[in-house]
């Protein structure tokens, strides 16, 4: 069997992540038989490419590219990129002969948003830029095959934000170019392509200066840093403790027997003991999006996550990373909103609200951060591929994958503002220091979800469309398509 082959079998994960894109993308054709035959551990293409009279498989290259890109949407939704990720990702392009400039020229407005969605998610933190992420940036460029001025075109858009959140430029790992030119702005431009320059040479010495396996503290040989063979073992143990955290949480099994196993197989897969809270982390992920795409989080299904949390006393600020404890609060809201209960508040709100809220009306969730924009021409306004709309049966539930995939373009709105959106039984408040207003459930025609947003349409021949990113999409649907129902 040939290395490529090895690896593909090695690597359980591939097999799944084909068989999730064939479940949540609507593939055709040859790209649904080239999926099929990657989730079958099969790399051959030659019969696909002859039944379908394709002389070379860079004919079809974008459409091809589509499919690469739904593996990096998977592979990136733990905003980790491991070298073995890494690995399957160059055997992909290498097979469907894709090369660089590629994904630039064919697929550039998708690249752009996956790439600034792990941007968000490394700056909002504190705006600051560490080791680590610094190389998980210069890994995002290496896997979509950019220069180095194409990945500044994509990460200025996110500097430019942090900026204006009072960031400090020169700890954001970047080199955004002065817009006049003046002495100091060339000072700004030396000093920092010398402050790259020093960091791209100490990752350089750190690299060549390592002589012995990572892993197992063998030599690994001469300008190595590890035996490929212990990074498999390391990346299979990883894999073991993921999969058996969601299986445990899933299952409601026995948690002592959990621990024990996740500490067995650290020892003998060079994990180390501070990396089992984050594996423990990434299991408790899955399992919360495995409920999440069964329906509603059920009450056995919130237990499962109580005794979890409970039995490890991880730091709610932990398992909340990736908004997982957020997601489990919102699916249960969602639950006692369909059963027709009015929820108790469940969100902490410590913040003083500036908004004067009405009788008998219940906050629901608080969204900071929320940037408004308005479309810059009155439009007929649609919902995406899944024809959304309020016209819709009572007690139906759009599941979060229904949302994936469609994150808020701002290329054709005017931005308006940032500011804070909260959504009631009644209305959904949006409240910022330039412009503060409330859109009752009853006024709106039509509704929008995004990924990382909605659009909303109110009632009125010249209103416009009205979109706002920074919230779940998925979530603020279903609640203002429930309540508009009341």
């Amino acid at each position: 069997m040939g290395n490529i082959d090895r690896l593909i079998n090695d690597e359980l994960n591939l097999q799944d992540a084909f068989l999730k894109i064939i479940s949540e993308y609507q593939l055709s054709g040859y790209l649904q038989e080239f999926a099929e035959s990657i989730s079958n551990n099969n790399m051959h293409f030659d019969n696909i490419l002859s039944k379908y009279k394709i002389q070379d498989i860079s004919e079809i290259k974008n459409e091809t590219l589509d499919l690469i890109l739904h593996f990096f949407n998977i592979i990136l939704d733990d905003y980790i990129l491991t070298s073995y990720e890494m690995t399957i990702a160059n055997i992909l392009k290498k097979k469907f002969k894709i090369v660089e400039g590629d994904f630039y020229n064919f697929k550039k407005k998708e690249i752009q948003d996956i790439i600034l969605k792990q941007l968000i998610k490394i700056y909002r933190d504190d705006d600051k830029i560490t080791k680590n992420e610094a190389l998980h940036k210069v890994e995002l460029q290496s896997l979509f095959d950019l220069g180095y001025d194409q990945f500044l075109e994509f990460a200025n858009i996110e500097d430019k934000e942090a900026l204006a959140r009072n960031a400090n430029i020169f700890e954001l790992d970047t080199f955004l170019a002065p817009e006049t030119e003046n002495i100091k702005d060339n000072e700004y431009r030396i000093k920092h392509s010398l402050k790259l320059f020093i960091l791209k040479c100490q990752n350089l010495i750190d690299q060549r200066l390592s002589k012995r396996c990572i892993y197992c503290g063998q030599k690994a040989g001469l300008f190595k840093k590890l035996h490929s063979a212990c990074e498999l073992v390391y990346i299979n143990g990883k894999m073991e403790i993921i999969k058996n955290v969601k299986s445990a949480i899933i299952n409601n099994s026995d948690l002592n027997l959990l621990e024990n196993d996740s500490i067995s197989i650290a020892k003998r897969s060079y994990i180390k003991n501070y990396e089992i809270i984050d594996l423990h982390v990434r299991g408790f992920d899955r399992a919360v999006d495995y409920f999440l795409e069964d329906g509603i989080i059920s009450k056995d299904e919130e237990a499962n996550i109580y005794d979890f949390m409970q039995h490890f006393n991880y730091d709610q600020k932990v398992l909340n990373k990736n908004d997982s404890i957020s997601k489990v609060v919102k699916g249960s809201i969602l639950r006692d909103i369909f059963e027709g209960i009015i929820p108790a508040q469940r969100v902490d709100v410590n913040e003083q609200i500036p908004i004067l809220f009405q009788k008998n009306e219940s906050i629901i969730w608080v969204f900071h951060h929320v940037s408004y924009f308005e479309h810059r021409t009155r439009t007929v306004y649609q919902g995406s591929s899944q024809g959304l709309s309020m016209k819709i049966a009572k007690g139906l539930y759009y599941r979060v994958s229904a949302f994936k995939g469609n994150p808020v373009r701002i290329e054709e709105m005017n931005f308006k503002t940032t500011g804070l959106g909260v959504v009631t039984t009644k209305h959904f408040y949006f409240s910022s220091s330039i412009t503060s207003f409330k859109i009752p459930f009853s006024k709106i025609v039509a509704i929008n979800p995004y990924e990382d947003g909605v659009g909303i349409q109110k009632d009125g021949v010249s209103s416009k469309p009205q979109v706002f990113k920074g919230i779940d999409g998925w979530f603020i649907f279903n609640v203002i398509s429930f309540f508009n129902q009341k």
